[in-house]
């Protein structure tokens, strides 16, 4: 479940080159949390989890009850608006039945303010809506966890690879220098007349295949370093000194 695009990141990885003294000391456990709280699929799965869990919420809202306030305001002096509203207001009296005040009323002013409470006794769809609400969180859980899981793997596997990557770039390191010394300790032979130019010729060609393997195992340790980096969520360039000691 884990994407790793090996193109741009073997791209990425040739112009990795960092001191030792200048990467950051990075153990198996902090990998697998930088990876956790890090990762573009782990957060996705977490943001998705969060969101169900959220529409538990909005779906249990229903059980609680509803209030509504409404105001209104209206101004008129039609006599059967003045009329109703002063009824209305409880505000209509005697000289109001006067003809002339029923047939050609003042403008009147009717603000009114209601409050509506509205409590669902029994409602079978929100409880239908809430128990597929809580399933849903209940699997993007599940698929949090195994994402965790499959993360966590993907990292102790790319951790181990660069450990592996290393150790085989350091021999190649150890190998190469050795094939120099060699080559340079039989051209001083040559010079002495102790050995041919054959024999000089043989060690130029195996320092070549070793100076070859060198940069073959420097390659594969960048490459793997940047495959753990983009686990973690960390820029490809990164560097990191892998604890040996505390793997599992």
């Amino acid at each position: 479940m884990i994407r790793r695009p090996a193109i741009y990141l073997f791209v990425a990885a040739l112009g990795l080159v960092t001191p030792a003294a200048a990467q950051t000391p990075l153990t198996l456990s902090e990998a697998i949390a930088r990876a956790r709280a890090q990762n573009p699929d782990a957060g996705s799965t977490a943001a998705a989890e969060r969101e169900a869990a959220q529409r538990v919420t909005q779906a249990r809202a229903d059980y609680w009850p509803k209030v509504d306030v409404a105001e209104s305001w209206q101004r008129g002096n039609q006599p059967v608006f003045v009329f109703s509203s002063l009824l209305a207001q409880r505000q209509f009296t005697a000289a109001d039945f006067a003809l002339s005040a029923l047939n050609y009323p003042d403008a009147l002013d009717n603000f009114r303010s209601a409050v509506m409470v509205e409590q669902s006794l029994f409602d079978r769809a929100t409880r239908a809506n809430v128990s597929a609400a809580g399933i849903g969180h209940e699997m993007a859980t599940a698929n949090r966890m195994v994402v965790e899981h499959d993360l966590a793997a993907s990292v102790t596997a790319a951790y181990g690879r660069v450990l592996v990557a290393a150790g085989a770039n350091q021999s190649a390191g150890s190998a190469a220098e050795t094939a120099r010394a060699d080559r340079e300790l039989a051209g001083n032979r040559r010079d002495a007349g102790l050995v041919t130019d054959a024999d000089v010729l043989q060690l130029d060609v195996y320092v070549s295949r070793v100076r070859e393997q060198q940069i073959r195992a420097a390659s594969e340790e960048r490459i793997a370093r940047a495959q753990l980096n983009q686990l973690m969520g960390e820029p490809l360039g990164e560097a990191f000194a892998l604890d040996r000691l505390h793997l599992p």
